[in-house]
């Protein structure tokens, strides 16, 4: 996408051997490989360039065809019918980034299927599980055109995948058919930082597509994706309905149980609030500080057009409850939740089991007759954090009058020049 001025060369006009040769500038134009989740921003020096070999049968060659520039390095061949649609092609080094090699070969089958093979010793997902956030990859955003010259069986075997956190996922195997434009069937295995099985799968159900994830280190899964850095440890599963929902956005829940939250920078700046002394007393600095263990998360999502929204989720545990709501929106870099810190969750949600009664004392799942409300707004890399103690006086239901949801973005006031900020109580000077 963007202007590709070219040069082209020919020699031999009018003989036998007429050979023709290619080179396009991609500086100042995007490069997208969409299947892989990777582009090249424009400025970002680039050219490509091939040889074309004409056959007597009116097919082509595109021979010596090389991709190159700043961290790309892609040299392989293509070769073309009589019609100039794709027959084949071979690359012997695909590499888009210094951390990815892999040889991938492609044939057009006589049922016009592409049965293309990817193998190679690494390749970086990180640009791959960042675009997952947009829908447009492995949740299939059901935008591609039916009329796709041809299905795709793809099959791949790729010694380690880089993500993010310092965390990686080795001997991964990929199996996946696509067919105008859909994802129909899927399964990928691998070991979370060479240990922890991995699964992700596509499953049928009444004709519905589910796709299912199960991963038996839920800390390393949600580092190797990016999805949150703090957690250790724990089980996690993930499932989303590919056809419900509207093109572009897709619904799903994850479960995650019996992990750690460690270091969170978020959590110790609410629970170190001098507000919340009121109810953990001496142990605020020692909840705060400590690996917190939690039983079970539960978090319903949407995910689409470049955001991620949380519909109330929730985890808890013995010492810890917490729920959240709200958007992270990847397109502006922004984000905007809120939620509810449920100290002493075990003992604090007890009394929810009393018909009526509990319910208007304990609130929304995953609360209890206590909570610390706060919301986390601004900009993605440097977010504020609010919070407001007063609502620990609020019990279960009147909570939610002390919500943030209406709170302005403090990132646009002088406030949004500090990371954190504690405001004051509601009502007070």
């Amino acid at each position: 996408k963007g202007p590709t001025p070219l040069t082209l060369a020919v020699t031999g006009i009018g003989q036998l051997n007429q050979t023709l040769s290619m080179e396009v500038d991609l500086t100042n134009a995007q490069l997208l490989f969409g299947s892989m989740g990777w582009k090249k921003p424009a400025g970002q020096a680039a050219t490509i360039s091939f040889d074309v070999r004409q056959n007597d049968d009116g097919s082509a060659d595109l021979k010596n065809l090389q991709i190159t520039g700043d961290n790309i390095a892609v040299f392989g061949e293509v070769s073309l019918d009589s019609n100039q649609h794709v027959k084949s092609f071979y690359f012997s080094d695909f590499s888009i980034n210094p951390q990815t090699h892999v040889e991938i070969t492609a044939n057009v089958r006589e049922d016009q299927v592409l049965d293309m093979t990817a193998l190679g010793s690494s390749f970086d997902g990180r640009q791959f599980f960042g675009s997952l956030f947009s829908a447009g990859q492995l949740v299939d955003d059901g935008s591609a055109d039916s009329s796709d010259p041809f299905g795709i069986d793809f099959s791949a075997k790729i010694g380690r995948v880089i993500g993010f956190h310092d965390t990686e996922a080795t001997d991964v195997v990929v199996s996946l058919k696509k067919r105008n434009g859909r994802i129909v069937a899927l399964n990928a295995t691998g070991k979370l930082n060479g240990k922890a099985r991995a699964v992700v799968e596509i499953v049928q159900n009444k004709g519905t597509r589910l796709l299912k994830a199960e991963a038996r280190d839920a800390g390393a899964a949600f580092r190797l994706v990016g999805l949150y850095g703090n957690i250790e440890g724990g089980e996690a599963s993930l499932q989303v309905n590919l056809d419900a929902g509207s093109a572009g956005a897709k619904s799903g829940t994850l479960w995650a149980q019996d992990f750690a939250v460690v270091g969170d920078a978020v959590m110790t700046d609410v629970l170190t609030d001098p507000g919340a002394a009121a109810v953990l007393g001496n142990r605020k600095q020692q909840i705060a500080r400590s690996r917190i263990v939690f039983k079970r998360l539960r978090a319903p999502f949407t995910v689409g057009a470049g955001k991620f929204r949380l519909t109330d989720a929730y985890m808890n545990g013995p010492a810890l409850g917490a729920t959240m709501r709200g958007t992270v929106d990847f397109k502006s870099q922004r984000i905007e939740l809120s939620g509810t810190y449920v100290p002493l969750y075990g003992l604090n949600s007890a009394l929810g089991a009393i018909p009526l009664l509990g319910r208007v004392l304990v609130g929304r799942k995953g609360e209890g007759v206590v909570g610390i409300t706060f919301a986390i707004k601004g900009k993605l890399d440097n977010p504020t954090v609010l919070v407001n103690p007063i609502s620990m006086m609020a019990p279960g239901i009147f909570r939610q009058i002390f919500d943030f949801s209406g709170v302005p973005d403090p990132s646009t006031t002088a406030a949004g020049s500090q990371k954190y900020e504690r405001i004051k109580p509601f009502g007070s000077p």
